[in-house]
């Protein structure tokens, strides 16, 4: 582990943490090297939810499908440790002063008592909101498809999303590129066909 310092980060990953999360024996005294979750527990301090968090999808299916057959399942896992409550195939009605409106695939409303809404959508940038929310008070970032809706890549929109949300009480507006990860050659190269076929 690096030595601490002021730029160190507050919580390094610890080798410790991540065996008493995953319940996993060092000592490997118990058979297949795992040991029992605690009975109404999440199965360690560190991924005891602090707020409630919902993730959304607009199409059905398991979140997180596309990010690879050796990664979506674990990321799937710890959120459901963490009580993130996963809903596929809603579409979005509204945002007001009561929470997130959505329907269901069954064609019910729902409304969600939320205090942020953190949105990754869409294939062609749209920042319609942005103007609206700032006239009300309201900070906007532009991350993933609003901000740049160069390549279809899920796990850009989602690291934005991460780096956005860990500093989300804190965030500022202006910091926004911050939170904007690089975007690949694929990215790149589209950039440059639309700027040349738009010329």
């Amino acid at each position: 582990m690096p030595p601490a310092d002021d730029t160190t980060p507050i919580a390094w990953p610890q080798v410790g943490d991540f065996l008493k999360d995953w319940h996993v024996d060092p000592s490997n005294t118990v058979r297949g090297g795992l040991l029992p979750a605690p009975a109404g527990g999440h199965g360690g301090e560190s991924d005891s939810p602090k707020r409630q968090i919902y993730l959304l999808q607009r199409k059905g299916g398991k979140h997180g499908a596309g990010l690879g057959r050796t990664t979506g399942w674990i990321h799937r896992a710890a959120l459901k440790k963490l009580d993130v409550e996963m809903v596929g195939n809603v579409s979005y009605e509204k945002v007001d002063d009561a929470g997130l409106h959505l329907k269901t695939k069954k064609g019910e409303t729902r409304v969600l008592d939320v205090d942020h809404v953190i949105v990754c959508a869409g294939q062609v940038s749209n920042a319609s909101l942005e103007k609206p929310l700032q006239a009300g008070g309201m900070p906007v970032y532009k991350i993933g498809g609003s901000h740049l809706a160069a390549e279809l890549d899920a796990k850009r929109a989602i690291d934005q999303a991460s780096r956005l949300a860990a500093e989300i009480e804190t965030a500022r507006s202006e910091m926004v590129g911050d939170y904007v990860a690089p975007i690949g050659f694929n990215g790149w190269l589209f950039q440059k066909v639309q700027g040349v076929a738009g010329k």
